[in-house]
């Protein structure tokens, strides 16, 4: 299963597909330059139990930070990819509540996560990296929200 971000900060509208990319690689965390000012971030799903209740859903959780992940617009129908688009509006709030959301904040959020839900990985050297790429989603958001950009949220199977 791959996940990626990506903001587009030149397009008032909706992104465009097919953008070409150039890769390097941060903290273990992929991220892409796109055409067009787009930049993406391959992200943990353990981030999105973090900031909600555990679990992983469209609903859990409270806006804005149930939205980093898997929140916005659905613009995908079916079960082998999810699309979520936030906009610049969501975006920028979801920037605002991720930057108040310390290690012991996101710790507490890790700690309420489903073992038996998650799988194997849950433990210290999984929030260690669920931190790591924690840091660089805020960081990624707040480009984001200063750009006035949409970020759609990918997952495919």
């Amino acid at each position: 299963m791959a996940t990626s971000l990506a903001s587009n900060a030149d397009s008032p509208d909706r992104p465009e597909q097919g953008q070409q990319t150039r890769v390097a690689n941060h903290k273990g965390v992929n991220f892409r330059r796109l055409t067009r000012g787009q930049y993406s971030a391959t992200v943990d799903n353990a981030i999105h139990r973090s900031l909600t209740d555990g679990y992983l859903g469209y609903d859990n959780g409270t806006y804005p930070l149930n939205a980093a992940i898997l929140g916005g617009v659905q613009l995908h129908e079916g079960d082998d990819y999810i699309v979520s688009l936030l906009t610049p509006d969501r975006v920028r709030d979801v920037a605002d509540a991720m930057a108040g959301v310390g290690r012991e904040a996101l710790k507490a959020g890790y700690d309420c996560i489903d073992i038996d839900d998650y799988g194997p990985n849950f433990g210290h050297e999984d929030f260690a990296y669920t931190w790591a790429n924690f840091t660089d989603l805020v960081v990624f958001f707040r480009q984001a929200a200063n750009a006035g950009s949409h970020v759609i949220f990918t997952v495919g199977q």
